[in-house]
């Protein structure tokens, strides 16, 4: 089984252990919130990933398209109760380990919802319950905006 194969069935089996893995020392994942911070190494992704299994739940995989050095993986999940479709780009290294993520997730309030979901326990465990708090006065607003954005959007068109 490809280190691709091994990465998306850890992600919908929720094996975080399996998905860690698959990746390589070197490791980065990129946001698909903010160009500013990025995920360094198995023991950031495994920060990164504990709440995020807590946030996205039923994962799918719908499409896998590649070759053994670039994979594109896409799922649908719900977040929050929101639909959302997530496509992930893998870069695996010469020895088959995942060695980059790019992440993008579709519609804006499932990726608001994502983020406010991942946030807010990131930022307590890392920096106390302040900015926690801060991470959620800032993540709640925003997506009750993008809620009712995207209720109203019709109205709009």
């Amino acid at each position: 089984m490809s280190t691709a194969e091994v990465f998306r069935e850890a992600m919908e089996a929720y094996d975080l252990d399996g998905l860690i893995a698959t990746l390589a020392a070197g490791f980065t994942l990129r946001s698909p919130v903010t160009g500013r911070i990025a995920v360094h190494g198995p023991e950031e992704m495994r920060e990164l990933m504990t709440p995020h299994l807590a946030v996205v739940q039923n994962v799918r995989y719908f499409a896998d398209v590649g070759d053994e050095h670039s994979r594109a993986q896409f799922y649908r999940a719900t977040v929050g109760g929101l639909y959302a479709e997530v496509a992930t780009r893998l870069e695996l290294d010469d020895e088959g380990k995942v060695r980059d993520v790019t992440v993008y997730v579709r519609p804006l309030p499932a990726l608001v919802a994502m983020a406010a979901g991942l946030v807010v326990p990131i930022a307590r465990g890392r920096h106390g319950a302040f900015r926690a708090f801060v991470a959620r006065l800032m993540t709640s607003s925003l997506a009750w905006v993008t809620r009712l954005g995207d209720r109203c959007v019709t109205w709009f068109a």
